[in-house]
């Protein structure tokens, strides 16, 4: 009897030292992951301050100048007329604190009168800079974070904080970081989509591939040309890995069904960049012609008042350029300077004529 309960105060004692190893290896693994996490942290704060240092002294783009007058105009005129095949989302979130700080897209006058007033019409121009690229720090950080944890799941915690590290420390990544452009968004987009698309590759299932759909959507929310680099990476990515993993090669063809309510939630976070506005299938008739055959007999079936999730439709900006010949410009500028001397006028707008 007393040896049973020795036996048993031995077992009890065994799985409380088990219990307390496991306790510690756990503390001292999630103290070494807070260590790189706030490293990271630390790497990905140096990035920004080196991109702000920069935010005054080159002056604006006609990219930069175009973007923040998209988002004003959303914020204002709730309308997105403004070069409307690049998305929404990121304008909105770089022309957020130009908007709060009093800076305004006034729509009168020419194209050009309405892109120069962004940064010249309303308070210092070096404070309208900053203004308009601040909010370039959030896609970089979204874009950094990504990438730690996608070089975390292949590298472990050294190996993601050596890319943080070079991504943070690359001059052509900060250099567009720091530009209101959709430059940074792409890249943010990007790494979003292929960090869901790895983990989805490590564990195919049906959550895994939504969150991947969702992740898509976002980075075509961000740039579009996240139509054709996402799914380009996507598959080299799984070449390599099934030429390596024989488990997934056995199971990919059901790992690809999972995928198929994915697409329906990347259409519906590219529609939530829209707001979810609605049309109707009215649009649809200029680009009936270029349909299939069952396309275009589906749609003689449909009335052209049905809803129909889409984008507002782009309309022509007031005061927008029109398609011009090339020598509409020297036109123009010839009626500038025939005021001054009619002589020059007539020499600017004279065609050149080769020498016989």
């Amino acid at each position: 009897m007393v040896i049973e309960q020795d036996a048993h105060a031995k077992t009890r004692r065994r799985e409380k030292e088990r219990i307390a190893f496991l306790i510690f290896a756990i503390f001292a693994a999630s103290r070494e992951t807070k260590k790189y996490a706030a490293l990271g942290a630390l790497l990905i704060a140096i990035g920004a301050i080196r991109m702000a240092t920069t935010f005054r002294i080159f002056s604006a783009t006609n990219d930069e100048a175009t973007h923040i007058a998209g988002g004003l105009e959303l914020f204002e005129y709730h309308r997105y007329r403004i070069l409307p095949e690049n998305p929404p989302l990121p304008r909105v979130i770089l022309a957020a604190v130009p908007w709060i700080s009093g800076m305004r897209f006034d729509p009168r006058g020419t194209f050009s009168d309405q892109i120069h007033s962004v940064f010249y019409d309303h308070g210092d121009y070096r404070a309208n800079l900053v203004r308009a690229r601040v909010g370039t720090i959030v896609f970089f950080a979204i874009a950094a974070v990504a990438l730690f944890f996608a070089a975390r799941d292949s590298l472990g915690d050294g190996g993601a904080l050596l890319a943080l590290f070079l991504f943070t420390m690359e001059p052509v990544v900060l250099g567009y970081s720091a530009l209101a452009t959709h430059d940074g968004p792409a890249v943010a987009g990007l790494a979003v989509a292929l960090l869901a698309f790895t983990r989805w590759l490590r564990r195919p299932d049906s959550w895994r591939a939504l969150i991947f759909g969702a992740a898509f959507g976002f980075s075509i929310d961000c740039k579009f040309s996240s139509i054709v680099f996402v799914p380009a990476a996507c598959v080299a990515i799984s070449l390599i890995r099934l030429l390596r993993d024989d488990s997934l090669r056995r199971q990919f063809g059901r790992a690809l069904a999972t995928l198929i309510p994915a697409a329906l939630v990347t259409l519906l976070v590219v529609w939530g960049g829209y707001g979810f506005t609605i049309g109707t299938f009215e649009r649809l008739a200029p680009f009936k012609n270029a349909l299939g055959p069952v396309a275009q007999s589906v749609l003689t079936h449909i009335s052209p008042s049905v809803p129909l999730p889409a984008p507002p439709r782009p309309q022509a900006r007031p005061g927008a350029p029109t398609q011009a010949s090339p020598s509409q410009p020297l036109r123009r500028r010839a009626r500038r300077v025939a005021s001054r001397s009619p002589s020059a006028a007539a020499t600017i707008s004279a065609p050149h004529r080769p020498q016989a």
